[in-house]
C-alpha cells in the first residue's frame, strides 16, 4: 500500500490569533478525533456538513468530507499531518474529549467568538420544543461546561448557579443574554443557529409586549371601575402609585390623572 501523503493546511492558521481562529476552536471542541493508530492522522467529524465545511475552508485544505450515513449519520474530514496535530494539541484540544477543558487564555476580544464556535456546534441538535425556548448545550465533559457556565455568568449574567451534569440547558433569559453575548461582533457564524437564537428573542419580546397589553388593559378597566390608583397597586404588585404612573404612561402615553379625567372619575 501506498504511503499517505501529509494534507496541505494554512500552517499559520492555528498559530495565529484571530477571530476566526478561536471560533474554529470552539467548533472543534466536539469535532476534533485524533487518530488512535496513526500520531499524525487528524478527523473533523460532526452530524452537520455545515460545520465540517467551515473547519475546512478555514484551515484552507482540498481534502474531500466524508458522509458516513451509518450509526450517527456524520460528515468527516480526515488529514494526514503531524504539525496540524501538534498544534491543534498545543490549543488545548487533548486526545481524550474527557480532558477537554474551557481555555484559560483567550484574550478578552476573542471570548465570544470562541463560545460562539462552541454553543453554534453544540446547539445543533435542538429539539424542536427547544428551538423557541431556551438554549441546549448537548452532552459534552462536565468541567468543561462548568468553566464555560462561569465565564457566562461573569460576562452576561446567567442565573444558572451549579453545573450537576454533562448537558447545560439555558432558560429564556438566559439564552437571550448568550445570544447578545456571541453575536454582539461580526465575524463566523452558522447562520440557521443564529436565526434560531433570534427566534427565542422574537417570542420572549413578543410574549412581554402581551403581557403589558394585558396588564394595561387591566390597569384602564380598574379605573374606569373607579378603582383608586393606591389599591391598582396592590392589585397588580407595583411598588407605589409613582412606579404604576409611569409603566402606565410609557404604555399609553397619558398619566394616570389623565386618563381618570377623560372619564370623569
Amino acid at each position: 500500500m501506498a504511503k499517505q501523503k501529509p494534507s496541505y493546511f494554512r500552517e499559520d492558521f492555528l498559530m495565529r490569533e484571530s477571530y476566526s481562529m478561536w471560533y474554529i476552536l470552539g467548533l472543534l471542541a466536539d469535532t476534533y478525533i485524533p487518530l488512535r493508530d496513526n500520531n499524525k492522522g487528524v478527523i473533523f467529524r460532526n452530524r452537520r456538513l455545515e460545520v465540517v465545511e467551515i473547519v475546512r475552508n478555514a484551515l484552507g485544505c482540498n481534502n474531500a468530507i466524508v458522509h458516513d450515513n451509518r450509526g450517527k449519520n456524520s460528515y468527516s474530514l480526515e488529514l494526514t499531518n503531524r504539525k496540524l496535530r501538534l498544534q491543534l494539541e498545543e490549543r488545548g484540544l487533548t486526545p481524550r474529549k474527557a480532558d477537554r477543558r474551557f481555555p484559560e487564555n483567550i484574550d478578552d476580544i476573542f471570548v465570544s467568538h470562541y463560545i460562539r464556535g462552541f454553543v453554534e456546534e453544540k446547539s445543533g441538535g435542538w429539539r424542536r420544543d427547544d428551538i423557541v425556548r431556551r438554549i441546549r448545550l448537548s452532552k459534552f465533559n462536565i468541567e468543561y461546561l462548568k468553566a464555560l457556565n462561569k465565564l457566562l455568568e461573569e460576562r452576561c449574567g446567567v442565573k444558572r448557579k451549579k453545573i450537576t451534569r454533562d448537558e447545560v440547558v439555558y432558560n429564556v433569559d438566559d439564552s437571550i443574554s448568550i445570544f447578545d453575548f456571541i453575536y454582539r461582533e461580526e465575524g463566523l457564524y452558522i447562520p440557521k443557529i443564529k436565526d434560531r437564537f433570534r427566534l427565542i428573542k422574537k417570542e420572549k419580546l413578543k410574549k412581554t409586549e402581551m403581557k403589558w397589553i394585558e396588564r394595561k388593559e387591566k390597569i384602564m378597566s380598574l379605573l374606569r371601575e373607579g378603582i383608586h390608583p393606591s389599591e391598582i397597586c396592590k392589585i397588580l404588585g407595583y411598588k407605589n402609585i409613582k412606579s404604576l404612573n409611569a409603566s402606565f404612561f410609557y404604555q399609553t402615553g397619558q398619566t394616570l390623572n389623565g386618563f381618570r379625567r377623560s372619564f370623569g372619575t
